[in-house]
């Protein structure tokens, strides 16, 4: 890919990409300090992201059966290797804070930006060409990729919000 076609590609993204990517990394930076967070940031976050990854697959591939499956198993597999993980290791409950008490990681970071370049990447392609919306292995791939960046952060809040 040319630099120009790049630079091109990047002035016509619009202002509230930029601003959305600069909500992502300041929320994903965040994470990489210990933290005590409340039950209710642990439940609204992967929720945020599993809403994001499922609009994705419905806005840019419809509600077909094949996207919404490979979304879904995405979801299941990362979600149970994530449980099986038992990560983050060294995540308790405080009760006398009433709060979660997580250390710092680089990976809730890492997973934000990869959904956030997965959906930036799409969408690049599906504007200059629209075809690639009908094409299964493109529709597999970027549902699965949601469903799997989901799955991970959902697994991840249940692993905190399971240690009392």
């Amino acid at each position: 890919m040319s630099t120009s076609l790049i630079l091109l590609i990047l002035s016509h993204t619009p202002l509230w990409v930029w601003a959305i990517l600069g909500y992502v990394l300041y929320i994903g930076i965040s994470q990489l300090q210990p933290r005590a967070l409340p039950r209710k940031r642990l439940i609204l976050l992967p929720s945020v992201w599993l809403v994001f990854g499922a609009w994705g697959v419905e806005r840019s591939f419809g509600l077909g059966a094949a996207p919404l499956a490979a979304w879904v198993i995405g979801l299941g597999l990362s979600f149970g290797l994530m449980r099986y993980s038992r990560w983050p290791a060294g995540a308790r409950y405080d009760a006398a804070q009433g709060r979660y008490l997580v250390p710092g990681s680089a990976l809730p970071l890492t997973l934000m930006l990869l959904i956030f370049i997965s959906k930036y990447v799409l969408g690049v392609g599906l504007a200059m060409r629209p075809e690639l919306a009908a094409m299964l292995p493109v529709a597999l791939g970027f549902s699965l990729v949601f469903g799997a960046i989901g799955g991970t952060l959902a697994g991840r809040s249940a692993n905190i919000l399971t240690r009392t």
